[in-house]
């Protein structure tokens, strides 16, 4: 992960975290689900020797629900609160 010239592929990360992939994957899934949040390309960052790949939303979404994390437009009782789940 830190040589400039091997872009980053699940096939590394897999051999990389080893037994913790499956449960790297499942977090980078529940951001997905949950927050609406995936990961952008990576890039290879000089002035920190490394590759990274930054979380960015998968559509536009207010402040209001990101910060109570719902989503608006349905029915109260289906409203989905993370901090219950």
């Amino acid at each position: 992960m830190r040589n400039p010239e091997i872009l980053p592929t699940k096939a590394m990360l897999s051999e990389a975290l080893d037994s913790v992939y499956p449960t790297y994957m499942d977090f980078i899934e529940g951001l997905k689900r949950r927050c609406g949040i995936t990961l952008m390309d990576w890039r290879y960052y000089h002035d920190g020797k490394a590759w990274l790949s930054k979380g960015k939303p998968l559509e536009e979404q207010t402040k209001l629900s990101r910060f109570f994390g719902f989503q608006f437009g349905k029915d109260f009782s289906e409203l989905y609160y993370e901090q219950f789940a």
